[in-house]
């Protein structure tokens, strides 16, 4: 794959674009991450589990405290999402939003990465906007990261691979 910095944007928009689709990405996200942070159903269980993964090295619903590890067929599935928790927290002293602002700043990344690969397109500037604003300030998309699920990071996955297919087609 080619650097990005080789190819030359032909859609006429201003320097500050990309920063400022990044920055409205990331803010309002982080809002809702910081001001109104939630838990559901799987979150325990990822939460369990990445606390296993950090704490005593084993992918387990048992209780982390007791270094039990325990196997379970709730706590042995595939354990990619309560990996990235785990990691998060390793960084951060398990600081509960964590993982929620790592989410954010995954999906900022993505998005930003689409909206530049359709500027390398040369994609018209009415379409790069209307794709950054959904990107952005879609409200289904805007809330959805303050929930510890894989939603947001599976989005983040999937808009890169996204872009990625956007910059193939253009590089033929």
């Amino acid at each position: 794959m080619t650097d990005l910095t080789e190819h030359a944007p032909t859609t006429t928009l201003p320097t500050w674009f990309l920063p400022a689709v990044a920055l409205a990405a990331i803010v309002p996200r982080l809002i809702f991450v910081l001001l109104a942070p939630a838990m559901e159903g799987d979150g325990v269980v990822y939460t369990t589990v990445a606390l296993n993964i950090l704490h005593n090295g084993c992918v387990s619903m048992s209780d982390p405290a007791s270094g039990a590890c325990a196997p379970h067929w709730g706590g042995n599935q595939l354990s990619g999402y309560p990996a990235f928790i785990a990691l998060s927290w390793f960084f951060t002293g398990t600081w509960a939003p964590a993982p929620l602002v790592a989410q954010v700043l995954a999906y900022s990344a993505a998005a930003t990465y689409v909206v530049r690969a359709l500027i390398q397109t040369g994609s018209s500037a009415r379409v790069v906007i209307a794709a950054a604003a959904v990107l952005v300030f879609s409200p289904t998309l805007v809330a959805w990261p303050r929930m510890l699920l894989t939603e947001t990071l599976s989005l983040a996955t999937a808009l890169w691979v996204l872009g990625i297919v956007i910059r193939s087609y253009s590089d033929r």
